[in-house]
């Protein structure tokens, strides 16, 4: 009986504030958070991803946060979607890398190319977005990517 209890109790439990997950400013070294930080909840996402929103939401979605860094005039956006459970971040991003070589450099499987880091990590799908593929800007996802991934390793 106490075994039920506590089950019941840790999948009751709220989810942690995902913005506890954002890099702090500084982190990588030199860059900033730029702009506002974005929110989308229930229906709010399709007003974010009008168009691919049914898949998160058919996969338990919850939240998303939308942080931009920026260093000078290079910018790395960040996504971090809280999917309920980990098997529904591990079908967003079976869904969205659908086809691309994976590996376990961030979270519990990801991919990487020089503008974008994906990967999943129990209840979480991150997005590191580069609008650039020069050297400091690649380097920065990385760094932004590992801090979210040790964040999330935390809770």
């Amino acid at each position: 009986m106490i075994h039920l209890i506590l089950v019941i109790a840790i999948l009751a439990a709220p989810s942690p504030d995902i913005t506890t997950l954002l890099p702090a400013d500084g982190s990588p070294n030199g860059w900033s958070r730029s702009g506002s930080l974005n929110s989308y909840e229930g229906g709010a996402l399709f007003d974010y991803i009008n168009g691919g929103a049914d898949a998160f939401y058919d996969r338990g979605f919850e939240r998303l946060v939308v942080q931009t860094y920026s260093k000078g005039d290079a910018e790395v956006q960040l996504e971090i979607y809280n999917m309920g459970s980990p098997a529904g971040a591990g079908a967003i991003f079976v869904e969205n890398t659908s086809g691309m070589d994976t590996t376990t450099e961030f979270g519990e499987r990801s991919t990487r190319d020089a503008y974008q880091i994906s990967f999943f990590r129990g209840r979480y799908y991150v997005s590191v977005l580069a609008f650039s593929s020069e050297g400091e800007t690649v380097e920065a996802m990385s760094s932004i990517a590992r801090s979210v991934d040790s964040a999330i390793q935390m809770i």
